[in-house]
Protein backbone atom coordinates (compact mmCIF):
# COMPACT_ATOMS: atom_id res chain seq x y z
CA UNK A 1 0.00 0.00 0.00
CA UNK A 2 0.72 3.90 -0.13
CA UNK A 3 2.01 4.07 3.73
CA UNK A 4 4.31 1.03 2.99
CA UNK A 5 6.13 2.65 -0.61
CA UNK A 6 6.15 5.52 1.70
CA UNK A 7 8.01 3.65 4.49
CA UNK A 8 10.81 1.94 2.00
CA UNK A 9 11.27 4.82 -0.42
CA UNK A 10 11.60 8.49 1.87
CA UNK A 11 12.43 9.37 5.38
CA UNK A 12 9.31 10.64 6.04
CA UNK A 13 7.97 10.38 10.10
CA UNK A 14 5.16 7.73 10.75
CA UNK A 15 3.29 11.35 12.11
CA UNK A 16 3.85 12.56 8.07
CA UNK A 17 2.74 9.09 6.32
CA UNK A 18 -0.14 9.26 8.28
CA UNK A 19 -0.84 12.84 7.86
CA UNK A 20 -0.58 12.06 4.21
CA UNK A 21 -2.88 8.79 3.93
CA UNK A 22 -5.53 10.18 6.01
CA UNK A 23 -5.53 9.13 9.26
CA UNK A 24 -5.69 12.23 11.55
CA UNK A 25 -3.65 10.25 14.59
CA UNK A 26 -0.43 9.06 14.34
CA UNK A 27 -1.29 6.06 17.13
CA UNK A 28 -4.04 4.91 15.65
CA UNK A 29 -2.52 4.79 11.58
CA UNK A 30 0.64 2.72 13.46
CA UNK A 31 -2.79 0.21 15.80
CA UNK A 32 -4.39 -0.19 11.98
CA UNK A 33 -0.68 -1.35 10.31
CA UNK A 34 0.42 -3.76 12.20
CA UNK A 35 -3.19 -5.14 12.09
CA UNK A 36 -2.80 -5.06 7.98
CA UNK A 37 1.42 -5.50 7.77
CA UNK A 38 1.94 -7.31 11.50
CA UNK A 39 4.50 -5.05 11.79
CA UNK A 40 5.17 -1.67 13.59
CA UNK A 41 5.78 0.85 10.82
CA UNK A 42 8.93 1.65 12.06
CA UNK A 43 10.01 -2.11 12.50
CA UNK A 44 8.84 -2.31 8.55
CA UNK A 45 11.15 0.53 7.53
CA UNK A 46 14.48 -1.33 9.41
CA UNK A 47 13.46 -4.39 7.54
CA UNK A 48 12.66 -3.73 3.84
CA UNK A 49 14.95 -0.58 3.59
CA UNK A 50 18.50 -0.10 3.61
CA UNK A 51 21.09 3.05 2.25
CA UNK A 52 17.53 4.13 0.50
CA UNK A 53 16.40 0.90 -1.23
CA UNK A 54 14.30 -1.66 -0.69
CA UNK A 55 15.98 -5.12 0.02
CA UNK A 56 14.24 -8.15 -1.30
CA UNK A 57 11.41 -8.19 1.29
CA UNK A 58 11.03 -12.14 1.56
CA UNK A 59 14.84 -12.15 3.03
CA UNK A 60 14.33 -9.43 5.53
CA UNK A 61 10.95 -11.12 6.54
CA UNK A 62 12.46 -14.53 7.36
CA UNK A 63 15.59 -12.68 8.96
CA UNK A 64 13.02 -10.90 11.50
CA UNK A 65 10.89 -14.15 11.88
CA UNK A 66 13.69 -16.12 12.96
CA UNK A 67 14.95 -13.42 15.61
CA UNK A 68 11.79 -13.15 17.34
CA UNK A 69 11.26 -17.02 17.69
CA UNK A 70 14.45 -16.83 19.03
CA UNK A 71 13.50 -14.47 21.80
CA UNK A 72 10.76 -16.89 22.84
Amino acid sequence: GEAQTLLMTTDLSTAEISRRIGYKSPSYFTKAFVHRVGLPPLRYRKLYKKDGKPESASNRYFEYMFALSAKL
